[in-house]
């Protein structure tokens, strides 16, 4: 016989041919030198089907800018087994996809799009924080696509590209277990379990992808009993389109029963992982072999590599991977939860096993003899355990009916976001918890410890935020995002940083000193939630509390908190003689994070909120020297905020090109530290696009602004009150491009989300209703403008003070309300009061009076008092 084409190939590795047909096509490859050449290409770097997809591609690119179907085409970024994959925008959704393509040349285009509907419904099925999700399938005039969550990162290929700790490595690898396991459950077979097939986000969850090869198990189970049948069913004959004519799944982390052309299930994916895994830990894949032939045979032998032998993966682990690799299916372990068990960390193993004993002993009323238990082992099970008391199923649940009961349109979306990122960061914790105690009680290393003690600073975070997420209102709900972006990142504790450069409490001191700052977090969570008052509360007792600990480290803490929260109450006076307290106490401390923060609160706070420009310098010199001695690349977090700061103070003072620089470099910081898709990313586009705007720049701050509604419509859905801020920047400079219309929507859209939430005085209405009464003036509808005019100018004045210049802007807003009016006189005192206060808190000297005189010189000039208008303008 010659060598067998695609299709054949196709049906014998997916076990569909007859026996004696399969026999015969073995007996040939095994002589056949082309035939192996080919398999050992596929072999070595992929599938038939990667090449045989990039052929069929032509190797053509689409442009960015294409659309297909919806989809605006991004850029290019991957290709595989499954066709060519783009980052696209759906503008419908407003959202960025993984649009995942073929465009096939001599094929059944309906084969093709049967093939892909059959991944977008094996996804659909699945719904787990390690799995990636599926947004939409369709066809567009020849090709065939796949809408999917876009994960910002790499994949698991590519991420093993750099030395990794082989816990590190051992936790990824968990977490991919735990999708494919749920695909099982599904009962779906993914058959091309490979590193390449699974992505890990800048969050550190892996995700397992491609399942365009998934299919239902046909497997006799090992008690000769068929699987029970899932709903809804599938068609038995659609095992031959997932194949469509190719060489399915990847030869080099196939299963013997694949390579062999028989059946697969879900131990033949259990092998594949443990190949990946084996790879990842030591380097090399475990069987040898130049084609599938030798491959084959060496799989069958058991033939696996040694390791190398400065290997530091423990024993038990190899020997676990090992019984994955068996040959035989039924010497594997019986199900992917089994193997993930025996992968799982000794502490958390022996804690299951003495349950499970102390179980059986109750049930048979006799005493049981346990032998030696690893003592230490229990024990750092026992520490990981609390976070039951912080992030539990029952409390999920009550958080999750919490959201709910408010009613509000955008709680699903935030419930959705926000419980997969929690039960991320709570699976993180307690994998670095218990590596963090095992670590410990092996060496009893200093480092060990540290990062335990800042594992567990992070737990009563956590329980902070939980805390009060089960009481979820509206306001909670709406700053759920904040709550979630005020955890600080688990990874940092594996160095420790903050606990090597600050100073530690005496040991006779630090059950009080932990006590404090455990409800230091729960000010800090009220403070993120956006229930100010609370959280003074909070600060104020804990001051009370901690009189007479003579411990100035946690003194600067408290106070810290105390001043932000008045500051963010519109108490900027009281604010800024706190945080001086503060910096006084921090300093007498010796500690140097906190000094850093509270020289860059008050950048905010005098500079920013009070305007006061002439008493700001000196305090930027001292923020920027505060940052440089911790050092920027140690604490980017604070250099980042410093940007921040910085960025809007010199906008406040007109100095547009320094505030460029300052916004544009904490970006990069930003994309770097908290990835693309983040709030603390969407401040730093919103700053460009503010000082875009006083440039006027109109076409490019709107493209900054429409970046920043996308990230947080992501974030926080489409109907959020937080994006009427964004509304309103995109309804400015849709106005200062003639398209007045849009601009009108855009507002209304604005205040409609404010009004719906927020109470009449709250200090988000002031700059929507400060421009949409710009452009009534424009219209003659002067009543309503006034209107909106006087409102905003009441909520300015109590929020920034008197004398900021977003308060003068209204004063100069109302004046040209009165001088449209014909009311001159009226018009003069408005823009007199706006220059005014305009040069008090930027000096006499400031470009930004410039404005104020002019419109002065206007108004002179139209009551016929020349010798004025021309000393003004």
């Amino acid at each position: 016989m010659g060598c067998p084409d695609e299709m054949t190939l196709s049906h014998f590795y997916g076990g569909l041919l007859p026996e004696e047909q399969r026999v015969q096509i073995l007996a040939h490859v095994e002589s056949c030198a082309d035939c192996q050449r080919v398999l050992a290409a596929a072999a070595d770097t992929g599938s038939v089907a990667d090449a045989a997809e990039e052929a069929s591609s032509g190797g053509a690119t689409l442009p960015r800018g294409a659309t297909l179907s919806r989809y605006v085409v991004l850029e290019r970024i991957g290709h595989g087994a499954m066709g060519v994959v783009y980052a696209a925008y759906d503008p419908q959704l407003d959202r960025q996809v993984a649009l995942k393509l073929l465009r096939p040349k001599g094929r059944q285009l309906e084969e093709l799009r049967l093939r892909l509907l059959r991944e977008a419904q094996a996804l659909a099925r699945l719904s787990h924080p390690n799995v990636v999700a599926v947004h939409d399938v369709g066809t567009a005039e020849d090709v065939v696509f796949l809408a999917l969550e876009l994960v910002e990162g790499a994949s698991l290929a590519d991420w093993l590209e750099q030395p990794r700790p082989w816990r590190e490595v051992l936790r990824v690898f968990r977490d991919a277990g735990q999708g494919l396991a749920a695909a099982h459950a599904a009962g779906l077979v993914h058959r091309d379990f490979k590193p390449a097939n699974v992505l890990v986000g800048r969050d550190g969850r892996a995700r397992v992808t491609d399942f365009g090869l998934a299919r239902p198990s046909n497997r006799v189970d090992l008690a000769g009993a068929a699987p029970a049948p899932r709903e809804p069913p599938w068609d038995p004959d659609a095992s031959t389109i997932t194949r469509n004519r190719m060489l399915v799944g990847t030869p080099a982390y196939m299963a013997p029963e694949q390579l062999h052309g028989q059946g697969v299930d879900a131990l033949s994916d259990q092998f594949s992982f443990c190949v990946s895994l084996y790879e990842a830990l030591y380097g090399v894949r475990p069987f040898e072999g130049s084609g599938v032939v030798e491959l084959r045979r060496s799989v069958n032998e058991g033939q696996v590599r040694a390791p190398p032998r400065e290997t530091k993966v423990p024993a038990r682990v190899r020997r676990t991977v090992l019984r994955g690799l068996r040959a035989r299916p039924e010497e594997r372990f019986p199900s992917m939860e089994a193997l993930l068990e025996a992968l799982a960390p000794p502490a958390r193993r022996m804690l299951i096993r003495v349950a499970a004993t102390a179980a059986a002993a109750c049930l048979l009323g006799a005493a049981v003899a346990y032998g030696v238990a690893d003592r230490n082992e229990v024990r750092c099970a026992q520490e990981a355990d609390k976070l039951a008391a912080a992030w539990s199923p029952e409390q999920r649940e009550r958080v999750r009916a919490a959201f709910l009961a408010t009613g509000k349109s955008y709680a699903t979306a935030a419930w959705e976001k926000l419980s997969v990122e929690l039960d991320a960061h709570a699976t993180q914790w307690r994998a670095l918890r218990t590596e963090a105690c095992l670590a410990t009680q092996e060496s009893g290393s200093d480092t060990a410890w540290q990062t335990a003690a800042c594992l567990d600073n992070r737990l009563w975070q956590l329980a902070a935020v939980t805390e009060l997420l089960e009481k979820a209102d509206a306001q909670t709900v709406q700053n759920a995002q904040q709550l979630l972006a005020s955890l600080e990142g688990l990874a940092g504790c594996k160095e420790a940083p903050a606990l090597s450069t600050r100073p530690q409490p005496p040991d006779a001191l630090r059950p009080r000193v932990d006590a404090a700052r455990r409800k230091l977090a729960e000010g800090r969570a009220r403070m993120d939630a956006g229930r100010h008052a609370e959280g003074i509360e909070v600060t104020t007792a804990l001051l009370q509390e901690i009189q007479g600990l003579d411990y100035r480290p946690l003194e600067a803490e408290v106070l810290v908190l105390h001043g932000h929260l008045h500051g963010l109450a519109g108490k900027l006076k009281e604010a800024e003689e706190i945080l001086y307290k503060a910096l006084w106490a921090a300093e007498a401390g010796r500690d140097d994070e906190t000094t850093a923060r509270v020289w860059i609160l008050l950048i905010w706070v005098v500079g920013e909120q009070q305007a006061r420009a002439g008493d700001v310098e000196r305090i930027v010199q001292h923020a920027q020297a505060a940052v440089e001695r911790l050092g920027r690349e140690r604490f980017p977090a604070i250099a980042t905020d410093l940007h921040l700061r910085m960025g809007g103070l010199l906008l406040t003072q007109g100095k547009l090109e320094q505030a460029d620089a300052q916004y544009s470099a904490g970006l990069v910081l930003a994309r770097e530290t908290t990835g693309p898709d983040s709030l603390r990313t969407s401040y730093f586009l919103s700053g460009l696009g503010r000082v875009r705007s006083r440039q006027d720049r109109p076409t490019e701050a709107l493209e900054l602004y429409r970046q920043v509604q996308e990230v947080r419509e992501r974030i926080w859905g489409s109907e959020h009150p937080a994006l009427a801020l964004s509304l309103n920047n995109l309804a400015i400079e849709l106005l200062t491009l003639g398209r007045r219309e849009e601009a009108i929507a855009t507002w209304r859209r604005s205040l409609a989300l404010l009004e719906a939430s927020r109470a009449p005085d709250h200090p988000s209405f002031a700059a929507p209703l400060t421009n949409l009464a710009s452009v009534l003036r424009s219209l003659g509808r002067l009543q309503e403008a006034k209107q909106d005019l006087e409102r905003a100018l009441a909520i300015f004045e109590a929020t920034k003070g008197p004398d900021h210049p977003n308060t003068a802007s209204a004063l100069t807003e109302l004046g040209w309300v009165a001088f449209d009016s014909q009311r001159l006189e009226e018009a003069r005192a408005y823009h007199e009061q706006a220059l005014e206060r305009v040069q008090r808190a930027l000096g006499p000297d400031t470009p930004r009076a410039a404005p104020s005189l002019t419109y002065l010189g206007t108004v002179h000039l139209r009551a016929g008092r020349h010798a004025e208008a021309r000393r003004d303008l």
